[in-house]
């Protein structure tokens, strides 16, 4: 059985309005059962944000510029400066459940796994919404309903929990660049078109 001690958990954030979400996440980050190795946030290259974000994060935090714009580009920066034998990540504005780490790193009992990943529930200020059904939930970046609800062999993993043995980015290459959000555009899949590149 492989045993897999350190994950670096790789947060991107790309706007000074992400503080308070941010905060939450690394609430619940230091509250995880399976400690992290580290966590590390990457900034987009703007020094306003950088200067924002250096000057309210704690030391324990681990807070690197990326070296181009998107998702994709914080995704690999975080990846090439990780040191964990996984990387894990989770967007700004999630709060990980306080078993989170553990339930992805259990899985990885195989040299063979590449990725781990789980489902994402919304959190609503004021309860789900009678008028927005579960099939919905991936609209705002939530699992949809037809998922897998235990251990199973999925296509591709969701990018708000989402995890890799870091090997595999030697092996496979990182996310491209030229896919997923940058900007206002919102189009995704980086992480779908990577998890079919490492099946492949």
């Amino acid at each position: 059985m492989m045993v897999l001690h350190k994950v670096s958990v790789i947060i991107s954030v790309y706007s000074k309005d992400r503080l308070e979400y941010l905060l939450d996440c690394l609430d619940s980050l230091r509250r995880q059962s399976f400690k992290p190795f580290e966590v590390i946030v990457v900034l987009d290259p703007l020094r306003d944000i950088v200067d924002f974000y250096k000057s309210r994060l704690d030391s324990d935090v681990k807070v690197i510029v990326s070296n181009g714009f998107g998702l994709s580009n914080a995704r690999n920066a975080g990846v090439k400066n990780a040191e964990g034998d996984v990387v894990a990540f989770i967007d700004d504005d999630a709060v990980a459940d306080r078993d989170w780490l553990k339930n992805l790193m259990k899985n990885y009992w195989s040299p063979y796994v590449a990725g781990v990943g789980g489902s994402i529930r919304p959190l609503w200020e004021n309860g789900r919404p009678i008028w927005f059904p579960e099939e919905l939930d991936w609209v705002v970046g939530c699992s949809y309903k037809g998922l897998p609800e235990g251990k199973a062999f999925v296509r591709n993993i969701i990018g708000c929990n989402m995890s890799f043995q870091r090997w595999i980015f030697e092996k496979f290459g990182y996310f491209r660049v030229d896919v997923g959000r940058f900007g206002k555009l919102l189009l995704g899949s980086e992480e779908t078109e990577l998890c079919i590149r490492v099946r492949s």
